[in-house]
């Protein structure tokens, strides 16, 4: 049931134009999301934060929209097992109202038999419940309720996650306790690889001063950026799914790229080789997961080591670059460009120097979340490991919980 007793908020007609587009590009129902997100009181909707919440069942808020900039959020889904030996408990859900709308539909009609869901509705009930749960699938937007639900299903034989950088969590305990973790590697690894495309050709070619000059109505005479992608050299850092996507696109592009792997096969340069190589490229470009041995392995020593005109690519976590050793390296000029998806922290503070710097591009960790198709591969993967599991094969992809990826 869902509950209409509060008055709908004012949705622009643009706002709900983008949601609507967004659910028919996912293949949802409009009006099943619309009608939950127009259920709320108004003082829980923050329209210059474009967040949506709901209220599904009870009355109680299921949360606010992830997609869209959400704070912390509650919608969860419960499933336990049904009274019968061959089936298991299973806790999942989707932590806001528009992740859940989006993930849901695509998951409880093809939930198999032996498991029955359930849903929660606040953190303090999903901790009440997870030592019940075999199986999880609870993701939140911050990383602290979803630590706490994770230590408190002491019973969990089994966690996956949309998420691909689970480094947040408690993995010690996870492993000590012999937990399977499945992330969502390679989920957004399409979108991020054309996003390193996109920030690289933008830079290459000043599009940030041509936009401008538009804005002004001002017609330019000559391209602010003369930059040719092809012939340059590219140091990769990271070749998972992410790291793949990136070499093959960025070779389209008639590009060298040298990626760092501790084989050191097919040309690629071992991970004691490439701070003596700096010099060699023209962009670095990290794809790294953040791990004790991948914290600031950018910092002022390999910032002085590159080129002049050399560009940084950070696509993989704030924590892998020195940022502050970066300002001042931007600031000197000592290296042509920054392209940062990701920052340390997150939020990046509204008087940060990085926002000023000409020579900087911030991104605000928009490249995993520029399409649609993730919510569907996370589905499907989803299931497929379902089934799986309840035949005794491996589930896919697992982390390595002492490497932390």
């Amino acid at each position: 049931m869902i509950a209409t007793a509060h008055k709908a908020p004012d949705f622009t007609a643009a706002r709900r134009h983008m949601i609507e587009s967004q659910l028919r590009t996912s293949g949802i129902n409009d009006a099943w999301v619309l009608d939950r997100m127009a259920a709320i009181p108004r003082e829980d909707y923050v329209p210059e934060a474009a967040r949506a919440s709901a209220y599904v069942d009870r009355t109680v808020p299921l949360g606010a929209g992830a997609f869209l900039a959400p704070p912390l959020a509650q919608g969860q889904i419960l499933t336990h097992a049904k009274p019968r030996a061959d089936e298991r408990t299973l806790l999942i859900g989707p932590a806001t109202a528009y992740l859940a709308a989006l993930i849901r539909p695509l998951v409880e009609p093809r939930l198999p038999d032996w498991l029955e869901p359930l849903w929660f509705m606040s953190k303090e009930e999903a901790i009440e419940l997870a030592p019940r749960a075999e199986i999880g699938w609870f993701d939140f937007n911050q990383p602290g309720p979803m630590c706490e639900v994770v230590t408190a299903a002491t019973n969990l034989k089994w966690l996956n996650s949309i998420y691909a950088g689970l480094d947040f969590l408690p993995l010690d305990l996870l492993n000590e306790r012999g937990t399977i973790v499945t992330n969502g590697a390679g989920i957004n690894a399409i979108t991020i690889a054309e996003y390193v495309v996109m920030l690289m050709l933008t830079h290459a070619k000043g599009y940030r001063d041509v936009v401008r000059a538009q804005d002004r109505h001002e017609w330019l005479q000559d391209s602010p950026g003369k930059r040719e992608l092809a012939g340059e050299r590219v140091l990769l850092q990271g070749l998972g799914a992410i790291g793949k996507l990136v070499k093959t696109r960025l070779e389209a592009f008639d590009m060298e790229v040298v990626p760092v792997r501790r084989s050191g096969a097919d040309g690629a340069l071992r991970p004691d080789e490439w701070r003596g190589k700096l010099g060699e490229f023209d962009w670095v470009v990290l794809a790294v997961p953040s791990t004790p041995e991948t914290h600031h392995m950018i910092g002022a020593d390999e910032l002085a080591a590159m080129k002049g005109n050399a560009v940084l690519v950070n696509i993989a976590r704030g924590d892998v670059v020195d940022q502050a050793a970066l300002v001042e390296a931007l600031q000197a000029k000592s290296i042509e460009a920054a392209l940062l998806d990701v920052t340390e922290p997150e939020p990046l503070p509204t008087d940060h120097p990085l926002w000023s710097l000409d020579n900087a591009q911030v991104t605000m960790h928009l490249s995993g979340r520029a399409q649609t198709g993730m919510f569907r591969r996370s589905a499907d993967r989803f299931i497929e490991n379902l089934r799986k599991w309840h035949a005794g094969e491996p589930v896919e992809p697992q982390m390595d919980l002492t490497l932390g990826y």
